[in-house]
């Protein structure tokens, strides 16, 4: 330990794996990380790169906005931890009263977990999640569970405090809208939202080119084949661009796995790979897709 500079404790169970500390830890794989606060307490588990990074800079923050509290001339109680999610949504625009509802999609059917109302712009939605995951938010603007009435956004959500702000008139709705100002609400405070957003972000060079494209085979080609006029030599050289930023958008995607096997985000992404009526992956690649995923998981 001397010679590799580790002079941090160190501890040893001499039942290895059967051993009651990788129980109570849950501790499924090595490395496995647990991130402690200040207290001593567990704030995530199972994370490393970019992930603990993110969770890193969380805790960091947190802390800081502790101190800031407890530095106020105005503090007159200190609120207890929580160890679920707070979800603070902030909604600008005539949002009064509209409902809303946060919805695990993991489950068939998609089941209802919390809801509440907008009141003076403001929302707070508060529970425990058993690990972070995908859930959707609707904005019900009419109250009448009507899905051409409904705004509805996906995020990783998390045992953490996270903020979510967004406009009545620009967020996304229910039904897909080729409305160029709908855009996503800004999420903080969920470090696998964080991390999510890294990919989507390293790859929107690449779906802009894969959207110019589709849509000029769609001018090109598919619309006047809809009208008896075929340009097939047009259409066929599109459909190989496109082909060719699919591969590049697919090798962003299994990189990406392979330096975050251990987030949420990444087995999600892998998942992918195994979805849809045809699996484009080799027996090879399929093998080091499951060794990836269950190393980690």
């Amino acid at each position: 330990m001397k010679e590799e500079k580790m002079p941090w404790i160190q501890l040893n169970d001499p039942q290895g794996e059967n051993g009651p500390a990788i129980q109570v830890y849950n501790v499924t794989g090595v490395p496995h990380c647990i991130l402690l606060d200040k207290e001593g307490k567990i704030f995530k588990t199972n994370m490393r790169g970019a992930y603990l990074d993110a969770a890193l800079e969380q805790l960091i923050t947190m802390k800081k906005i502790f101190l800031a509290f407890l530095c106020s001339s105005s503090l007159v109680a200190c609120q207890t931890k929580y160890d679920g999610y707070i979800l603070n949504g902030n909604i600008g625009g005539n949002s009064e009263g509209m409902k809303v509802q946060l919805v695990n999609e993991a489950v068939y059917p998609p089941v209802t977990i919390d809801s509440t109302v907008i009141k003076n712009g403001r929302f707070q939605l508060k529970g425990k999640v058993d690990r972070p995951g995908m859930y959707q938010l609707i904005i019900d603007k009419t109250g009448q569970d009507d899905p051409s009435q409904m705004l509805a956004s996906r995020f990783y959500l998390e045992n953490s405090v996270i903020s979510y702000s967004g406009h009545v008139d620009s967020l996304r709705t229910y039904y897909w809208s080729d409305e160029t100002f709908r855009k996503d609400p800004v999420i903080k405070g969920s470090a696998s939202q964080d991390l999510y957003d890294r990919y989507l972000k390293s790859i929107a060079d690449l779906r802009k080119q894969s959207g110019t494209i589709n849509e000029k085979y769609l001018e090109v080609y598919h619309r006047p084949a809809m009208d008896g006029i075929f340009n097939t030599e047009e259409g066929i050289a599109l459909i190989k661009q496109e082909n060719e930023i699919n591969k590049k958008l697919n090798i962003a995607q299994w990189k990406f796995i392979e330096e975050h096997p251990e987030s949420i985000v990444g087995y999600d992404l892998a998942l992918q790979f195994l979805q849809g009526m045809y699996v484009n992956l080799t027996v090879p690649q399929l093998e080091q897709l499951t060794a990836l995923i269950t190393k980690a998981w």
